[in-house]
């Protein structure tokens, strides 16, 4: 087996395609080069929660208010779509829509002096919340779709709502649970996690730690308890312990995350 092969396996052995028996069966073949090397590879990844996180830029106004409004166009054009999104743009007033474009573009001090005060902020919070009803509209139902790529995108739209409603975390916690694919089920825990003031938030991660199989959804789990400072998950990252399957990666890990809890 060439080392290539052997780091292939390895990943499938981290993002659960593959049993700790296979991943033994297929390590049992290496030699002492290529399991040195592999070492190496563990040690990196283990290491890699301690970077710093890199944070993000934060996106001017009009810069979010013309990527979402691109997004709507997306959907409206999208051969595969199954909702009307033709009919859902409808009950947004063109009017509204032109001057929000014309506000964000030039400011709003500008946007002032082109409409009274009140009727300004008026125009803006209506805006405002006709868009987040339609990402949430459209995250809900990117959920349901058959591609991968469309339910990664449907996480990735709950991270730009302000607030979540019993909808947007019931959906949440079910794809954590039920999604087939490792990558969304892994976003879907940083998703959630960013509503961790909600205590029905915090318990659904609690209460799926013992429902994942992945090693990398179960490091995702750990680390969001961590972030959260979930002192009622320790028990829950103890039950995980007692699996006898749980990779050695995991486990380091989730002894870690219970001394930091503890």
């Amino acid at each position: 087996m060439s080392q290539e092969q052997l780091k292939e396996k390895w990943m499938d052995y981290m993002n659960g395609s593959i049993t700790l028996q296979e991943w033994e069966s297929f390590k049992s073949q290496a030699d002492p080069a290529q399991l040195a090397e592999l070492e190496g590879l563990e040690k990196i990844w283990l290491a890699m929660d301690e970077l710093p996180a890199t944070p993000e830029p934060e996106a001017t106004m009009d810069e979010r208010f013309y990527a979402t409004l691109s997004e709507f166009r997306k959907e409206v054009t999208a051969p595969k779509a199954t909702v009307n999104w033709a009919g859902i743009l409808e009950v947004l007033s063109w009017r509204r829509l032109a001057l929000g474009m014309l506000i964000f573009a030039v400011g709003g001090g500008f946007g002032y002096v082109l409409s009274p005060s009140g009727e300004y902020k008026q125009e803006i919070s209506s805006l405002s919340s006709e868009m987040k009803d339609m990402k949430q509209m459209m995250m809900l139902t990117l959920l349901e779709k058959p591609a991968v790529q469309d339910r990664l995108r449907a996480v990735s739209l709950s991270s730009e709502l302000p607030e979540a409603d019993s909808r947007v975390i019931e959906a949440l916690v079910q794809t954590l649970n039920t999604d087939e694919n490792v990558n969304v089920r892994m976003v879907t825990v940083e998703a959630l996690a960013r509503f961790g003031r909600y205590p029905e938030v915090r318990q659904a991660l609690v209460s799926s730690i013992s429902q994942q199989s992945s090693p990398m959804v179960q490091i995702a789990l750990a680390e969001a308890m961590v972030a959260l400072n979930e002192k009622g998950a320790v028990e829950a990252l103890k039950g995980l312990l007692e699996k006898d399957d749980l990779n050695d990666i995991v486990r380091q890990k989730v002894l870690k995350s219970i001394e930091v809890l503890t």
